[in-house]
């Protein structure tokens, strides 16, 4: 199967897509946009959906008028909540604990991330939300684990409701809700990103409004590693210290907890990490 070389967004290159100059990506060769904002009917495994621009480029070459996709129509705040309340109002506490019991996850922790059964999409849905908590999109999760958005959505972050506060000093920055019930599952406060590059403005948003103690756990591959980096990167300036760790079994949080680690186990390797720092100039 053939890879493309993905190219990061910049304010010079913006995505072609969304127009944006952060988060989104494109091929180099100039024929595919990944973009994290504008719906397409090709979802990607990052969380974001993918777009075609060959076409477009020829037609602008030609000079024939471009055809545009229309617009996926926007769901507001207010439908993307009342969606989810419906669905969460008709989610038995059973059907919770079943999907717990096969992600190997507690349904308490799951409940806090706002786990829901999405009937007519037949599947799981995990709401997602902005820096200052306003749900702004739905993430889908199918029984095979396939992943897709509600339409209409805006990628945001997993973020549970109810922490106790004595685990709120710290928190631990890993992808997606799964591993974010895992991670609460184990005694610590948990956000999940839409994805290993996704959410990186949002998480910088909102500790630059209550700086924490930040743990980037870091699924244990090229892409999860690069992507933590990134977010370390871009928190430096808003968190009050920046710490990289990986599962030390296991491809992911889950993995991890599933191995049989201890609460204790973890905050080791968390004491044990190196503080992210800026580089000096020479």
């Amino acid at each position: 199967m053939r890879t493309h070389e993905w190219i990061r967004v910049s304010r010079d290159r913006p995505c072609r897509v969304c127009g944006k100059p952060d988060w989104c990506t494109f091929t180099a060769d100039g024929k595919l946009a990944c973009c994290m904002r504008q719906q397409s009917e090709k979802p990607m495994a990052n969380g974001g959906w993918a777009h075609r621009l060959a076409a477009d480029r020829a037609a602008a070459r030609e000079g024939r008028p471009i055809r545009k996709k229309p617009e996926v129509p926007r769901r507001g705040p207010d439908q993307i909540f009342a969606l989810h309340r419906r669905w969460a109002d008709r989610t038995s506490p059973g059907a919770v604990e079943g999907l717990a019991a096969g992600l190997g996850v507690s349904a308490a922790s799951l409940l806090l991330l706002g786990a829901a059964w999405a009937t007519e999409q037949r599947a799981w849905a995990f709401p997602m939300f902005d820096a200052h908590r306003q749900m702004i999109g739905i993430r889908l999760r199918s029984s095979s684990g396939r992943k897709w958005a509600v339409r209409g959505s805006k990628a945001g972050l997993f973020w549970p409701d109810g922490v106790p506060a004595e685990m709120r000093s710290e928190i631990v920055i890993c992808e997606g809700p799964t591993d974010a019930a895992a991670i609460l599952d184990l005694g610590f406060d948990a956000i999940g990103r839409p994805s290993c590059s996704g959410g990186a403005d949002l998480i910088a948003a909102l500790l630059a409004e209550d700086s924490k103690d930040v743990i980037i756990l870091a699924d244990a591959d090229g892409p999860g590693l690069s992507g933590a980096k990134r977010l370390a990167k871009d928190l430096l300036k808003v968190a009050r210290s920046v710490r990289i760790i990986r599962p030390h079994r296991g491809k992911d949080a889950r993995d991890w907890i599933a191995s049989g680690v201890t609460h204790d186990q973890v905050a080791t390797v968390i004491r044990n990490a190196r503080l992210v720092r800026r580089k000096q100039r020479a």
